[in-house]
């Protein structure tokens, strides 16, 4: 889920930096992007896909 919420965000991105991160219960993956266009993203999602606020 994490994988296609990020591919529909940022088609073609190059992914510069994958994360696991655990605050308490909750887990949340975060990404560092380089866009099709070739400019720096960075994305925070939860296990689900739902995109989270850095």
């Amino acid at each position: 889920a994490v994988r296609q919420a990020l591919e529909k965000k940022y088609p073609k991105a190059k992914i510069r930096v994958a994360e696991k991160v655990t605050e308490g219960a909750s887990v949340g993956y975060e990404f560092k992007v380089t866009t099709a266009e070739g400019k720096k993203a960075e994305v925070k999602f939860d296990a689900s896909g739902k995109e989270m606020p850095l």
